[in-house]
């Protein structure tokens, strides 16, 4: 039997983080239009109406692009307790204009869509058009981290590092 005793069988997991900032380049402004009728055909009809004003006012603004998502069309119901029965009493439609825009514009779009009638919003987001090479240098931050901890490690240890089995890079919200 060959004794192996220069070998090292174990395992060192060193972990890194890499975090950079950087300040955003684009705004998305999300304004809805909801609309309430006894009829189908008449919510629908009032709410293009008004999204068409929306879309003209925010299309007059510094934009990127102006897109919608919608209509949507509900049923509003009452239910009758003493009955136990349902009725439809209206139609509520929605529809929502997106605009990308420079974050400096976006208070300036978002008070036009809503002076021209926006009655709710899921707000503004800021991003970044392009993070990929922010996210690059975060992800050689955090292997620099890792290895440098693993490196203490192994010193400490008196193992030699050899090149890591297994990297795992974990999902992060962007």
């Amino acid at each position: 039997m060959q004794s192996n005793n220069n070998l090292c069988t174990g395992t060192l997991q060193a972990f890194g983080t890499g975090e950079v900032q950087a300040a955003p380049d684009e705004a998305v402004v999300e304004l809805s239009v909801i609309t309430e009728a006894p009829t189908a055909a008449a919510a629908v009809s009032s709410n293009a109406q008004r999204t068409q004003q929306v879309i003209a006012a925010v299309s007059a603004q510094p934009n990127h692009g102006v897109t919608t998502r919608g209509p949507y069309l509900y049923p509003i119901i009452r239910f009758d307790q003493n009955t136990q029965t349902s009725t439809i009493i209206g139609y509520r439609a929605i529809n929502t204009v997106v605009v990308e825009t420079k974050p400096s514009y976006a208070g300036q779009i978002f008070d036009a869509g809503v002076k021209a009638g926006a009655n709710e919003s899921s707000g503004i987001t800021f991003r970044l058009q392009n993070d990929a090479p922010f996210r690059e240098q975060a992800l050689e931050l955090a292997v620099e981290e890792a290895f440098s901890e693993a490196r203490v490690v192994a010193q400490a240890s008196g193992v030699q590092l050899d090149a890591p089995e297994h990297i795992y890079i974990e999902p992060v919200a962007r």
